[in-house]
């Protein structure tokens, strides 16, 4: 599962810029692990977290985090520092990234973004064009300390040793001006570059898609499934990887179909997300549309359905995330028009079906001897209406019920 962590940089106590030994004074942000299927968002920018109304001056943060399995490729780890201002002003953020015994690994200095990048090669959606895992091909596990500080190349220095980093300037963070305030934040975003998992669901492709029947709950997970739906009807980020699993409707009765989905959990993180489709390798038809039920959100996805024909339903995760999911179609059959007999004496097509048809739609009795239907012919609960007329005269031709 795709990992993704934004920290305020306004949530720790700010640093002297004097250089010092091993950091004292660090938030730690925990554990890590490289994630088994492709990443949500690559750029790492899905979240964005709020910070204190104190002013503050930034000169060197530290923040340490910790890899449980070795990172590499196609696995990848992006970090990226950014600041932003209501004023438009610059301010240049640089990053100094270091092991657990104080040796420099990597740096980028100057911008207003400043960023890293470790594992698989792969290219970034960074306007500069920059690929990640520019900066090593791996991350062994254990501890690693990351410095944020004020400045570009000409403030700041990042010494090979001893988690040394220093800078000559700062700059003030204050959220009670709009004018001069900076919010800086810190991302990581742990992705993986391969296109597909080999330890995915039974239902991961549109080749083996799960059978269900009208009213049968399915109840199972996206987790580590693969990308391989069309999802574009939604318009999504175009970094955004849906993981989606599939599932094959059948009905035996025509009528109008609801797809839903929902999470499991009101705390998951994934929000589910379906798309129609009328046979694989072609684009989506329909995508659902997002509701909550007390409190529990989900998509629904609703279609004519006719008996016997199959239908091919995706279900995803909007920004690439997974979870448990429950999944069911639910149909309302359709009634259809009454039969030409209108009147019930066994004789049809006949012109006294017609006679006795009018009559009763204009509030006239029943021939003498028969038992007529009632005026609403298509059964759709609206009479007297013209649709009626026009269903009558439909099925007495030969044609079916509109």
């Amino acid at each position: 599962m795709n990992r993704l962590a934004r920290i305020s940089l306004l949530t720790t106590t700010t640093l002297a810029t004097a250089a010092f030994a091993q950091p004292v004074d660090f938030t730690d942000l925990g554990a890590f692990a490289a994630p088994l299927s492709p990443p949500s968002q690559i750029s790492g920018t899905a979240f964005v977290l709020g910070g204190r109304f104190i002013p503050e001056e930034l000169a060197v943060k530290w923040y340490r985090f910790t890899v449980t399995e070795e990172l590499s490729a196609p696995a990848f780890l992006q970090v990226t520092t950014t600041a932003s201002t209501g004023f438009a002003v610059p301010a240049d953020l640089s990053l100094a990234f270091y092991d657990a015994t104080g040796n420099l690994i990597a740096t980028e200095f100057g911008g207003i973004s400043a960023s890293l990048s470790f594992g698989s090669t792969i290219a970034g959606p960074r306007t500069t064009g920059e690929n990640y895992g520019r900066d090593g091909a791996t991350l062994p596990v254990g501890d690693y300390y990351v410095a944020v500080a004020a400045g570009g190349s000409a403030n700041v220095t990042a010494n090979p040793t001893n988690w040394d980093v220093s800078t000559n300037t700062s700059l003030t963070l204050d959220l009670n001006n709009i004018f001069t305030s900076y919010a800086v934040t810190l991302a990581f975003s742990f992705g993986n570059s391969d296109p597909r998992s080999t330890t995915g669901p039974a239902n991961d492709t549109c080749a083996t898609p799960q059978v269900v029947t009208d009213g049968q709950l399915w109840i199972g997970s996206s987790d580590l499934a693969n990308a391989d739906a069309d999802f574009s009807c939604y318009q999504p980020n175009p970094f955004e990887v849906f993981k989606d699993v599939w599932f094959s409707y059948t009905p035996t009765t025509s009528g109008v179909a609801v797809a839903s989905a929902n999470v499991q959990d009101v705390s998951a993180a994934v929000l589910p997300a379906l798309v129609r489709f009328e046979a694989c390798g072609q684009p989506s038809v329909q995508c659902g549309q997002i509701f909550v039920e007390n409190g529990n959100p989900g998509t629904r996805l609703t279609f004519n359905a006719i008996a016997g024909q199959t239908y091919l339903i995706a279900l995803g995760g909007f920004q690439g995330n997974t979870g448990p999911i429950n999944f069911q179609v639910n149909l309302t059959p359709t009634v259809g028009c009454d039969s030409i007999d209108f009147n019930n004496n066994t004789v049809f097509p006949e012109e006294q079906d017609v006679i006795d048809f009018f009559n009763v739609l204009a509030g006239g009795d029943c021939s003498v001897g028969n038992t007529c239907n009632d005026i609403d012919f298509n059964n759709n609960g609206a009479f007297p209406e013209d649709q009626d007329v026009i269903d009558f005269f439909r099925v007495l031709a030969g044609d079916s019920c509109n």
